[in-house]
């Protein structure tokens, strides 16, 4: 048979949709992995399906936390501050600590805020009794003046409140 035939029952029978044959004696169609558009004589990829490359003819699947569009992209996109996205289209579902989900997109919690990452769509305040604070666990990074810590524990004392400093390095 030609190529984009197979041979079946003493006939040749062409390729299907995404799927192609080198001709001969081939008795079945290669499907064209990844591919939107392919020829059917070779498996050349055209275009590549979402989530996937287009690199010398072939498409290759994104790797985990990247994505893209499909059709003729060379290069897979980061899905930015996600934990967890799809692969074909980059909307977030997760995000990383320090981050808040917003429309599909995770966008970084802004000072003196944090957040666990996950789902969250709103960043908590950090403690009154931080000058700065970890945007990932809330934790104190320095107390206010006024505050003390303890090294033993990393507590910033105000008030008789307390918070959390990040592994006691804060010195009484």
């Amino acid at each position: 048979c030609d190529a984009g035939y197979r041979f079946s029952s003493g006939s040749c029978t062409a390729c299907g949709s995404l799927t192609y044959s080198l001709g001969g004696t081939a008795t079945t169609c290669t499907s064209c992995s990844g591919c939107s558009a392919c020829t059917k004589t070779t498996g050349v990829c055209q275009t590549c399906k979402a989530g996937y490359t287009l690199v010398n003819g072939k498409c290759s699947a994104c790797g985990s936390l990247t994505y893209s569009l499909g059709g003729t992209e060379t290069t897979c996109k980061s899905c930015s501050g996600c934990s967890e996205c799809s692969t074909s289209t980059g909307i977030c579902t997760k995000c990383k600590a320090g981050y808040k989900l917003e429309n599909g997109k995770c966008n970084a919690c802004g000072l003196m805020t944090y957040s666990l990452g996950g789902t969250v769509t709103t960043c908590t305040a950090c403690s009154n009794s931080c000058s700065s604070c970890d945007n990932t666990n809330g934790k104190c990074i320095n107390c206010k003046p006024g505050s003390t810590s303890s090294s033993s524990t990393g507590i910033c004392k105000e008030g008789g409140s307390m918070t959390y400093s990040i592994w006691g390095a804060l010195t009484p």
